[in-house]
């Protein structure tokens, strides 16, 4: 006889969510607090069925949702009806039986000139052009890089291991480091080719000015970039003003990642 909110706050929210990574648990509050719940929050969960799942997912669609973000809501709700099978309130998870129709392509992704990028390095002030600079020549996520510690970086080698991201403060493994070999976590390793020197030197000045200021601070724990702001303010701070610099326009969010 319970309902999809009853078992959301007393159950699934102060049990399952907090072994979820933090950025998977803010997504998962909005996607509840914002879509789920208003569609089936009062609806016993046996009444939850594939039929209503799959209409309120066309629904979404329709409402010009991107496939993206259609995908992520029936994510969210297979993970919570997930739970509910496993503690044999169901007999099985529901949205395993809907489907989504044929994702769409409407248009490529912007990817940047080599002369764009020269010219937002240039418009970049420091510390932003270093940062800018070493997530193109690496190919880092943002989260990656704020993350990165100078134990995982090998200037003599010329490599570096990514072995943590970082969103709101809060550190995890970082995505591809969630693939297991072995029961051995698999970390990505990016070595510096003769093209990407230029980011070995921003490394390596950046690390002799810090052993110069402190030279205790150059420990094997010193985070390499000391900011733990989230992602997007780091974006709209440091890209902002110079992107409507280089293109005459803001950028979307796609086209800063």
């Amino acid at each position: 006889m319970r309902t999809l909110t009853d078992f959301v706050q007393k159950d699934w929210e102060p049990v399952v969510l907090p072994t979820l990574k933090y950025v998977t648990q803010k997504h998962y509050k909005y996607i509840l607090k914002a879509h789920l719940i208003p569609a089936f929050g009062e609806f016993r969960l046996p009444d939850i069925s594939p039929e209503a799942i799959q209409n309120f997912l066309l629904t979404k669609l329709r409402e010009d949702y991107s496939w993206e973000s259609v995908h992520h809501f029936r994510c969210a709700l297979s993970k919570v009806l997930g739970s509910v099978e496993e503690w044999n309130y169901l007999a099985d998870n529901p949205v395993r039986k809907t489907r989504l129709p044929r994702r769409e392509y409407k248009q490529e992704r912007p990817i940047l000139a080599p002369a764009q990028v020269w010219r937002l390095m240039i418009a970049l002030p420091e510390p932003a052009r270093s940062v800018a600079m070493l997530l193109v020549l690496t190919g880092l996520r943002i989260g990656e890089l704020l993350a990165l510690r100078w134990k995982s970086v090998d200037l003599g080698a010329q490599t570096l291991r990514v072995t943590a991201t970082v969103y709101e403060g809060h550190f995890d493994t970082p995505k591809q480091g969630e693939v297991h070999a072995r029961s051995h976590l698999v970390q990505k390793l990016f070595r510096f080719s003769p093209f990407f020197t230029r980011g070995l030197i921003i490394l390596a000045l950046w690390f002799f000015q810090l052993v110069r200021v402190s030279p205790c601070a150059a420990g094997i724990s010193c985070i390499v970039i000391c900011s733990l702001r989230a992602k997007s303010s780091v974006c709209q701070e440091w890209l902002g003003i110079p992107c409507v610099i280089v293109t005459l326009r803001c950028w979307t969010l796609q086209e800063r990642r």
